[in-house]
């Protein structure tokens, strides 16, 4: 298995490209589905299901004819080969970055990073893939994740960190007369050059 320094090092030329098939495919997802209201009538599963079809579709369109990149497509299974290097699944990932799944002998064999699915040498195998939160309204993505069996990552990193979320938080102020005052304010949001102006 490479260390996270190889492994961000060998994905580093694809970054912009994976930020942009997850933008899309969210953007994809809210307007067909959440702005037309449907979303409400879908379990959390349907969701990830649909958002993980939107992502797999921004993959292929963006990443076909790619140089060093190889699609694997077969029977429900959809793997991103990077290189000689690089297994990456898509996937819905909890707050602790860990991806969920039925225990099957290949989902085990994915995290332990000892899936070698037609493939000659061991690869390192990483989750790409986004949280949601308990709305399922706000996304936050992409997160890259080197998953160490069902419960743990050897390490996880967001790959756009330049870019910030807007969320809310509650900041208490003191007035004048020192009643505490509770304010909510908008975190600004930073946005990486590269993708506003693609």
């Amino acid at each position: 298995m490479r260390t996270e320094e190889e492994v961000l090092r060998l994905i580093e030329p694809y970054k912009l490209k994976l930020n942009l098939c997850f933008e899309k495919a969210i953007s994809n997802y809210k307007l067909d589905h959440l702005d037309s209201g449907l979303s409400h009538k879908y379990s959390t599963r349907t969701i990830a299901n649909i958002i993980r079809d939107y992502i797999i579709s921004e993959v292929k369109s963006k990443f076909f004819n790619e140089i060093g990149i190889h699609i694997y497509d077969k029977k429900g299974l959809f793997l991103l080969l990077i290189g000689d290097a690089v297994i990456v699944k898509f996937k819905k990932l909890n707050e602790k970055k860990l991806a969920s799944g039925i225990k099957t002998k290949q989902l085990l064999l994915f995290v332990n990073q000892k899936e070698q699915l037609l493939f000659d040498d061991l690869r390192t195998n990483l989750h790409a893939g986004y949280i949601a939160d308990s709305t399922r309204t706000n996304f936050d993505y992409p997160f890259i994740a080197s998953p160490k069996g069902i419960e743990n990552n050897h390490w996880y990193v967001y790959l756009n960190e330049e870019q910030t979320i807007p969320s809310i938080f509650t900041i208490e102020t003191v007035s004048a007369d020192n009643t505490k005052t509770p304010r909510v304010r908008l975190k600004k949001e930073i946005v990486n050059k590269d993708v506003a102006s693609g």
